[in-house]
């Protein structure tokens, strides 16, 4: 392998799998609305809210929560189990 073949493969990997604009954590906030405006119940929109606290207190954004689907994480913030399936699977 080459450099310059190094470095297009480092570069592929360091895209955006999502290609959201704009800020990274305004963005994790418009999605937790957007999964609120799904659900009437204000014990989903609460999860929804603590699953992206728990994204942003993690220092993560949408793209990392997509890419590496771990519901462990949003369950061990206490994030109960379907609405992290949710808020990974409707990325």
């Amino acid at each position: 392998m080459t450099a310059g073949t190094s470095a297009q493969v480092l570069n592929t990997s360091m895209t955006s799998s999502l290609d959201i604009p704009g800020f990274k954590d305004d963005a994790v906030k418009d999605y937790v609305q957007y999964l609120q405006g799904q659900w009437r119940s204000q014990e989903y929109k609460d999860q929804f809210e603590k699953a992206g606290k728990a994204v942003l207190d993690g220092y993560l954004d949408l793209d990392e929560v997509h890419s590496k689907q771990n519901p462990t994480f949003f369950t061990n913030y206490g994030v109960e189990e379907g609405i992290a399936a949710l808020f990974m699977v409707c990325l």
